[in-house]
């Protein structure tokens, strides 16, 4: 037990305080002296405003200082308020006001965007299709490969039938021949043999065979996809050979027949009796040709249609009757011609028509060859 007095420890069997010999029998067991009280509280206060102290001086001043803190203890007079309780234990109560720091306000600088770069992914590639390998390498020499099976061609051998073989093979054995422009459909290949390529065909009259698809220098292909031409003689057959592809087959035989003719500064002017009514076909320089239409010229009409200082009644310059009626009323076909540089004559010509153009011959040998898409040429 302690001393009430001078609170000295002594041993709980005493009478006296070993210390100052003050009798114990009113001291309190187990309750500690008035001082120890006094001192913790000290202890706690300077452990409050130190570490308020310390915190103010650590922290950033933008942060600011909390509000006044309240501690609750037991304190003496001077700022300490003790409470006794009949409890040993007792509560403390310990107020401390501290010191506010000035609050600032606190800005925060916002950390930039990161916008993420997109990853452009690869092109979807599409493959291309594999070229396809040609088998027929020892048929290099035939024609370049143009048809397929299911397709409708025609016997395009002139003036030759075509034969229709057993086999694909020019030792195969015959079956029949067959006139051109016979009709035949592609049933399989094409195989390789003999350097030609070789397509089974059927006839109209459901025969099968095999027949080449071309190979001679004479006539390159002997099976065609358009109907071939029915061969042209006479005094056009060695020009139509060259430009075939260009005006097409023949649509009737060659015929004589009347024509007018005149040659210009720019070109020349035709009139063919058996075709032009009221239309004539212009040739200019440029290798271009159309029909210019007019007023048909009637016997008894002045020969001159537009006497003037600049076009006086004489050809040349000045063209006469049906010609000369287009050259004064048509500004364009005048400008384009300019002036005459003969008369107009008449003659017999050949002629002959076909698909997409065509071709007359005059009185002093030349051939001119009108094609459909409005080109010329002369031979």
């Amino acid at each position: 037990m302690y001393c009430s007095k001078c609170g000295t420890e002594n041993p709980e069997q005493a009478k006296f305080c070993k210390g100052c010999g003050h009798p114990l029998q009113a001291v309190t067991t187990g309750r500690p002296p008035g001082w120890i009280w006094w001192g913790a509280g000290l202890v706690l206060a300077i452990l409050v405003i130190g570490g308020g102290l310390l915190l103010r001086g650590l922290l950033p001043s933008s942060l600011g200082m909390p509000s006044p803190a309240t501690v609750t203890t037991t304190s003496p007079p001077e700022g300490f308020a003790e409470t006794a309780t009949p409890n040993p234990t007792q509560e403390i109560q310990l107020t401390l006001t501290l010191p506010q720091a000035p609050t600032a306000e606190l800005t925060s600088t916002p950390s930039p965007t990161f916008t993420p770069t997109p990853t452009s992914l690869p092109p979807t590639l599409t493959p291309s299709p594999s070229p396809t390998l040609d088998p027929f390498v020892q048929c290099a020499s035939a024609p370049q490969q143009g048809l397929h099976v299911g397709d409708l061609v025609y016997v395009c051998t002139h003036p030759d039938r075509l034969t229709l073989r057993a086999t694909p093979s020019r030792s195969g054995a015959e079956t029949q021949r067959m006139e051109p422009g016979a009709a035949l459909t592609i049933v399989d290949g094409p195989t390789c043999a003999d350097e030609w390529l070789w397509w089974q065909v059927q006839t109209g009259a459901g025969d099968r065979g095999w027949v080449a698809e071309g190979g001679t220098a004479t006539t390159p292909y002997f099976i065609c996809q358009t109907l071939p031409c029915e061969p042209v003689t006479g005094v056009f057959a060695q020009i139509w050979g060259t430009v075939q592809q260009d005006i097409g087959c023949k649509t009737g035989n060659a015929f004589q027949g009347f024509v007018a003719e005149e040659h210009f500064a720019g070109g020349i002017m035709f009139w063919r009796e058996a075709f032009d009514q009221a239309r004539s076909p212009v040739l200019f320089n440029n290798g271009t040709w159309r029909f210019y239409h007019h007023t048909r010229f009637v016997e008894g009409d002045p020969d001159f249609s537009c006497v003037d200082a600049n076009t006086p009644a004489q050809c040349p310059p000045t063209p006469i009757r049906g010609f000369g009626m287009m050259w004064c009323n048509i500004p364009e076909l005048r400008e384009r011609l300019g002036n005459a540089v003969d008369c107009e004559r008449g003659y017999q010509a050949t002629m002959q028509t076909f698909d997409k153009g065509f071709m007359l011959k005059n009185d002093h040998g030349t051939i001119y060859i009108l094609f459909d898409d409005g080109t010329w040429q002369r031979r």
